[in-house]
């Protein structure tokens, strides 16, 4: 049997692809249009991976940047915070100042040590203890005013305290040591004992037996209130009391030129 030529072969095709178009029927794909394909379609699975991979990867970065975005977001709320209750603390702090050293009459710097221990400091029943010409502290029970108005108005008007006479062991430490002290502590029913020294001298003391029911306790802010507190009374207290003793040296010397002025009758 003899072969068929190439161009025979070839029109054989042809004619077999043209009847089957006239019968209405599909002619099978070749060969070479068949493996195009598989390669177009092995192609497109492998852009559709590298996409696939790439839109994961790009999520994930997405993500971490939203996650480290949401850490930077919280800690500036909590630098807002900190700053925020830094400005109040300043505030605080600034007004204290001000109130101790706008008198010179120690009535008024006492009275604005209670308020520094009401308003700031949140203390519900206190006392202030202040020493006088004779070296003996004097008791203003500052905190039986939230309660009780007589003995508060007694002392502001500078009339008889009673002196301490010792035995608060928290108080008396704090006394003898120039330090503050803290309680709670065993036969003591003070809470804090803050003394105001000046050169060595204890001038007065603060000491808190209960706080406002909203204030548990003190906080780093507060023992920052109260050195400087204890710092600028103790300034105060001297201050005042040197003016007192100058005034009374003034009036005693202006009573005096007013005697020789006058002349013996």
């Amino acid at each position: 049997m003899s072969s068929l030529r190439p161009s025979r072969l070839a029109d054989t095709h042809s004619a077999t692809h043209a009847r089957a178009r006239r019968a209405g029927l599909t002619p099978s794909p070749e060969p070479s249009q068949l493996g195009r394909a598989a390669r177009l379609l092995e192609d497109a699975q492998r852009s559709l991976e590298r996409a696939e991979q790439e839109t994961a990867k790009r999520n994930q970065e997405l993500s971490s940047r939203i996650h480290d975005l949401e850490g930077d977001l919280g800690e500036m709320e909590q630098l807002l915070i900190r700053t925020e209750h830094q400005a109040s603390q300043l505030a605080n702090l600034y007004v204290a100042t001000y109130q101790l050293h706008a008198s010179l009459e120690v009535p008024d710097v006492r009275a604005a040590i209670a308020d520094i221990a009401v308003n700031l400091l949140g203390a519900e029943r206190f006392t202030i203890l202040l020493k006088d010409d004779t070296g003996a502290f004097l008791v203003a029970p500052e905190g039986e005013s939230l309660d009780r108005a007589a003995p508060a108005e007694t002392a502001l008007k500078g009339e008889e305290m009673p002196v301490y006479a010792g035995g608060e062991l928290l108080l008396d430490a704090c006394l003898k040591q120039g330090t503050p002290q803290f309680g709670p502590a065993e036969g003591s029913e003070l809470l804090v004992a803050v003394p105001f020294v000046r050169q060595g001298e204890v001038v007065g003391v603060l000491s808190i037996r209960a706080f406002l029911s909203h204030k548990p306790g003190l906080d780093a802010g507060d023992h920052e209130l109260l050195d400087l507190m204890a710092a600028h009374a103790a300034s105060a207290l001297v201050a005042a009391r040197a003016f007192h003793v100058s005034q009374r040296k003034l009036t005693a010397y202006e009573g005096l030129l007013g005697f020789l002025r006058k002349g013996p009758t």
